[in-house]
């Protein structure tokens, strides 16, 4: 899924849609301005992304899994997601799978040391939030 999605967004980020849905993204006034009708591409974008929640969602349940029945996420994991996004770098794809395997791994390899784990955690983040303000994966523009 993790492949097929990456495939999708960089293929929709290089095409004309992609170039439409990046200005209205940034610049909203500015995108109408030069006419485009933002409301049906935010619409657009919106729907997409929620298909490809979905389609995640489906891929990593199992049949004893379920949803929770209020459609309620775990505080603790829309933390978690928003860490991701903001540590990966805003505009990045790579970058989110990047602070993915930061956040969610790191933690796993130091189950060895509970007592430092959260510590260390936060000084990673931290150290990342401070030295790098735009994410760990950026694109740099010439």
């Amino acid at each position: 899924m993790l492949a097929i999605t990456l495939f999708v967004v960089f293929r929709l980020r290089a095409s004309h849609l992609g170039t439409i849905l990046a200005a209205v993204g940034s610049d909203e006034v500015a995108a109408r301005s030069l006419g485009v009708h933002t409301r049906g591409y935010k619409a657009l974008a919106l729907c997409g992304g929620g298909l490809f929640r979905g389609a995640g969602e489906g891929a990593a349940r199992t049949p004893v899994q379920l949803s929770r029945p209020d459609g309620v996420q775990r505080p603790d994991v829309v933390v978690l997601v928003l860490t991701i996004v903001v540590l990966g770098g805003m505009h990045s794809p790579f970058g989110a799978v990047l602070g993915s395997l930061l956040l969610v791994g790191l933690p796993e390899a130091l189950r060895l040391a509970p007592d430092v784990r959260i510590v260390l955690y936060g000084v990673v983040v931290v150290a990342i939030i401070r030295f790098l303000p735009q994410g760990l994966w950026t694109r740099r523009v010439a």
